[in-house]
């Protein structure tokens, strides 16, 4: 059982946070979708600083869109967005992420469009963009100031990715 702030109970839903902030508790996720389709999560603050998990997580689904958040002071080893497990064709667009270990983290999800983001961090060892295994993603026009910028991870074949235009510092 995992605590979470928001959690998406049914199929077809947009939440449009239209610039509100949530602050879920310690030891909690912000936002969570656990095999549910076709969800959006737009124009949301989110503020993490009382918690180590992640922002928002989207697994077991199909067509996500994630667009236009704020996503702030995620502790430890948190995560800003993470979509995985299953699923495909996530969109991930317009975030900003500051003071997560991973700011986007997307596998097994393959589809998917990663782009015109920002993910910062000054944590030791920090991650910006994480792919795994999401044949046929575009990531592109994303700036990533972290350790390690952008990570392409699996076994086998890379076929499909597409990586253009991302600033990396």
């Amino acid at each position: 059982h995992v605590n979470v702030g928001l959690v998406f109970i049914e199929n077809n839903v947009i939440l449009d946070g239209a610039g509100h902030t949530v602050t879920p508790p310690a030891n909690t996720h912000g936002v969570i979708a656990d095999g549910k389709d076709n969800i959006t999560v737009r124009n949301l603050n989110i503020n993490m600083s009382a918690s180590n998990l992640a922002g928002i997580v989207l697994v077991r689904g199909s067509d996500f869109a994630v667009e236009d958040n704020t996503i702030t002071g995620v502790n430890g080893g948190g995560k800003g967005i993470s979509i995985t497990v299953g699923g495909s064709n996530a969109q991930i667009t317009g975030n900003q992420i500051n003071g997560s270990h991973t700011g986007i983290d997307v596998r097994d999800i393959p589809q998917s469009t990663i782009s015109n983001n920002t993910v910062t961090s000054s944590a030791v060892g920090a991650w910006g963009i994480v792919v795994g295994r999401s044949t046929d993603t575009q990531i592109s026009n994303n700036t990533i100031t972290s350790d390690n910028g952008l990570i392409l991870e699996g076994t086998g074949s890379f076929t499909g990715y597409t990586v253009t235009d991302n600033t990396i510092n």
